[in-house]
């Protein structure tokens, strides 16, 4: 079941926007403003598939949850954290465990990879209520380092998001609020290559400032807000870097424009917490994924719902699209 719909989300999605598939949708009530929210089940006829999905590889070591992974740019670098402070990097090719980063005090919750100026950046967050931000380029010949920490958060950091750039970095938790970060000023200044500014007009010199009990220099912040009335469970950044998404337990998906993290719209019809949001590569859309065993996808122009995925018969964790 859960194949069949994810297979339907990525194959339709793109064309959800201009075009209803009404062979596979049914109609449903009205919403307030008068649009109609199409369904998708899939007890209609499977799609069928190119090939067989099977087990490629598997790492085994681990003896507690895997809270989160991630691939390094170009695939060459697996990190994955598990119940535990710690992250460990893995050679995809050749599984081997390459490096295990060390820095936080409790279970690392969530991982985000991107490449910036040929670094390979890796974001952390951790109940320890820190973001912490590594360098994963020369692994395994040197060790990774910490480049930085972010504190503010009050609670665990539950998500983290980089921008496609990598110019910053989204962190959200449960304390409700949404954090934005300067990694383009931090790398600026930690490289000597100049004053980094945030979007306020800031050096990155005078937010970056060291921490005196381990040396590690304070991530510098471009904005924070509280976002939600409960826990936030998911972020993510638009292709163009320009929008921010928020999703959380209190149901609602929330749209906001960098760099100061403007409210933009919310998105309504969850009827239990969202636990995963996705941008579409190629279209004004986003998908989420919820408790209450739907997979939704949204017009981000109105904050309509575009279709409403059904059939799973447990919460839907996770969303993605395939390009």
């Amino acid at each position: 079941s859960a194949l069949r719909t994810h297979d339907i989300l990525l194959r339709e999605a793109p064309e959800a926007i201009e075009a209803a598939d009404v062979k596979r949708s049914k109609k449903s009530k009205r919403d307030k403003k008068g649009k109609k929210d199409k369904k998708c089940k899939t007890d209609a006829a499977p799609v069928p598939l190119k090939k067989q999905v099977g087990l490629f590889r598997q790492f085994i070591g681990n003896n507690d949850e895997v809270t989160d992974l991630k691939f390094s740019s170009g695939g060459a670098r697996l990190a994955v954290s598990t119940n535990s402070e710690h992250v460990h990097v893995y050679d995809s090719k050749t599984l081997g465990c390459l490096d295990t980063l060390a820095g936080h005090t409790e279970a690392v919750l969530s991982l985000d990879c991107v490449n910036r100026a040929n670094t390979h950046l890796l974001a952390s967050g951790s109940k320890d209520s820190t973001v912490r931000l590594w360098d994963i380029s020369n692994v395994p010949n040197d060790k990774a380092s910490c480049l930085a920490v972010g504190t503010g958060h009050v609670s665990a950091v539950t998500a983290v998001a980089f921008s496609s750039t990598g110019n910053f970095l989204i962190s959200a938790g449960a304390d409700k609020l949404l954090r934005a970060w300067d990694v383009a000023g931090l790398s600026e200044n930690t490289n000597g290559k100049g004053k980094g500014k945030d979007a306020r007009g800031k050096t990155a010199a005078t937010t970056a400032a060291t921490t005196a009990a381990n040396h590690e220099p304070h991530l510098p912040a471009l904005a924070a807000i509280p976002a939600h009335e409960k826990d936030i469970n998911a972020v993510c950044v638009a292709p163009n870097d320009q929008l921010v998404a928020s999703a959380s337990q209190d149901k609602t998906i929330k749209i906001w424009r960098m760099p100061n993290l403007t409210p933009v719209c919310v998105l309504r019809g969850h009827k239990r917490g969202v636990w995963s949001i996705a941008f579409s590569p190629v279209d004004q859309a986003i998908a989420s994924a919820s408790g209450d065993k739907t997979i939704k996808l949204w017009n981000i122009k109105d904050g309509s719902c575009l279709r409403t995925f059904e059939g799973h018969v447990a919460s839907v964790l996770k969303v993605a699209f395939l390009s």
